[in-house]
């Protein structure tokens, strides 16, 4: 019985339990302390069947009589032992069993997000007015300076535009233009946390 339970045991914590969930260290000691219990309590019970080693002399009753008592009290305790084992391997698998069904997952600790990369597009647009939106990312910053200077079809003075940059680090702006661009070069510029001044301009 200790070795049918032993390898069903065995068996069932390796392939069921260990190799499906993430557990912490000491919930894999405990699944596998049984299997050493076991071990220990199948060793016990074969020690019990095999027979004593003890020293007589064949020409003496009594002394015939006290190597038998003597083997039997060898026997009885490795009996013992093994009864001992059995149960103490009985407590740690259903102890075992009850952690595995109630021990909950290890969750793996997410990556941390990537940072922020600061990048941004512009395109003409004309509701009532004719304007840039200017969006894109502008990252450890509260506000951004943006500067549009046109190119084609003539070149004109710069618009100067100060916005605030919201949640996310995203950034939105429309900036009124009097005419339409043909070319035109936007460039933003913002003071992160480490207080260097930083510019992206771009051709559209």
């Amino acid at each position: 019985m200790v070795t049918w339970f032993w390898s069903i045991y065995t068996t069932a914590i390796t392939i069921g339990a260990i190799t499906s969930k993430n557990l912490p260290g000491y919930v894999f000691a405990l699944l596998a302390a049984p299997s050493a219990i076991l071990i220990l309590a199948y060793w016990m019970t074969v020690r019990a069947q095999m027979p004593a080693e003890v020293r007589f002399d064949p020409r003496s009753p009594d002394d015939i009589q006290k190597a038998f008592s003597t083997g039997m009290v060898t026997k009885k305790k490795a009996l013992s032992l093994a009864l001992l084992f059995s149960l103490l391997a009985a407590i740690v698998v259903g102890a075992g069993l009850f952690t595995i069904g109630t021990q909950r997952e290890r969750k793996p600790t997410p990556p941390p997000p990537p940072p922020a990369v600061a990048d941004f597009t512009a395109v003409q647009q004309v509701v009532k007015q004719r304007f840039v939106r200017v969006t894109g990312v502008i990252p450890d910053a509260n506000t951004a300076r943006v500067v549009i200077t046109s190119v084609e079809p003539k070149p004109t003075t710069a618009v100067v535009v100060l916005a605030p940059v919201g949640n996310k680090n995203i950034f939105v702006c429309n900036v009124p233009v009097e005419a339409d661009m043909k070319k035109y070069f936007v460039a933003i510029t913002w003071v992160p946390t480490d207080k260097s001044e930083r510019t992206i301009v771009k051709s559209f």
